[in-house]
């Protein structure tokens, strides 16, 4: 009977770590605490039992809400995919074939699906999330794609939303630098982009952010 007592008791106090992030290294120490109870006056074998019970109760009944799922992308797009960004709660994904672009994203709350582009060769800038930590952080992927005409007009696509919104006084000055990168931000919300010749000093240098304005 003490044991049971103790065991719900225990069990109540693992439901916390759901509920209070700091609760995932408090509450179990405290379930030590009623463990050492159990051990002193319930005996070895007792213990051993009550502790498996909590434990496995705790697994079923108190599952940590910060624990996200594992997704293949496969199945949340129905199809193969060459890169993807994590925008929030939305997942952008996309494909090159046969020199054009086709993205869409996923809805990672309802799993929903929304096109956002096909048959686009005007792409000049899409970049995926990877697994290398920069600066202490991992990249989640740009926030954005950026679609040049041919004259060089800038046209932002947001890749959460599929809104395109043209990018007023900038043209893509790829055309005029040898040596010409792009470079996107840790937060994937902002892009540097630069020019120069090859081995030389930089002589153009520019920034595009989410809010869509060209410094």
């Amino acid at each position: 009977a003490l044991g049971g007592v103790l065991a719900a008791l225990a069990l109540v106090i693992m439901c916390f770590i759901g509920i209070i992030p700091v609760a995932t290294y408090i509450c179990p120490m405290l379930c030590i605490l009623i463990c050492a109870v159990v051990l002193r006056y319930c005996g070895r074998r007792i213990a051993w039992a009550w502790y498996a019970a909590v434990a496995i109760l705790s697994l079923l009944m108190g599952p940590d809400l910060e624990a996200k799922a594992l997704h293949n992308v496969e199945e949340l797009s129905g199809e193969r995919a060459d890169a993807c960004s994590l925008i929030g709660n939305t997942l952008a994904c996309w494909v090159l074939e046969d020199g054009q672009y086709r993205a869409w994203n996923v809805d990672l709350e309802t799993l929903e699906r929304k096109e956002l582009f096909s048959g686009n060769s005007n792409v000049m800038y899409l970049n995926g999330f990877d697994t290398i930590v920069h600066w202490g952080t991992m990249f989640t992927g740009s926030h954005f794609a950026l679609e040049v005409d041919e004259a060089g007009n800038v046209t932002v696509i947001d890749l959460a939303t599929g809104e395109k919104i043209p990018v007023e006084g900038f043209i893509w000055p790829a055309d005029r630098y040898q040596d010409f990168l792009w470079e996107c931000s840790p937060d994937g919300k902002r892009l540097l982009i630069s020019g120069g010749e090859i081995g030389s000093k930089y002589e153009y240098i520019g920034v595009l952010d989410l809010v869509l304005e060209y410094k």
